[in-house]
């Protein structure tokens, strides 16, 4: 009885399915909602008057300005040193831990190299299409 509840409720079905697709469109729009709310919060900051008494006193063009230019150099930093190590690292753990194609390709490697040899030694009589 057990076994059968359990068997069912693991069971991947369509609601599963819409739940994940769920949780995919939302991580997909939380960057845009992120920078709303990172324009209205700096609108906020703007408007409470914090930074003009207490800092410089700057138009608001000039304050959202230095926003969109702190947002620039942060995405240029993200482009050129996040991303590439992101790959990097989830390349690594992806060949690591049960890739199948590592499989695949060692067993394409082993018989490349077992041909190259035989082709070294002058074995090429036997002479086969690989599939």
């Amino acid at each position: 009885m057990f076994k059968r509840v359990l068997r069912r409720v693991l069971r991947q079905n369509v609601s599963i399915r819409r739940w994940g697709a769920f949780k995919q469109t939302v991580g997909q729009i939380g960057i845009y909602v992120t920078f709303i709310n990172t324009v209205m919060l700096s609108v906020t900051l703007y408007s409470t008057r914090w930074v003009q008494d207490n800092v410089i006193n700057i138009s608001f063009i000039g304050f959202m300005a230095v926003v969109f230019g702190v947002i620039g150099l942060l995405l240029l930093l993200a482009w050129k040193m996040d991303m590439p190590s992101y790959f990097s690292s989830w390349n690594h753990q992806f060949w690591k831990h049960d890739n199948p194609m590592k499989d695949y390709l060692d067993e394409q490697f082993k018989g490349i190299n077992k041909r190259l040899e035989e082709l070294e030694k002058g074995n090429s009589g036997n002479d086969t299409p690989t599939p």
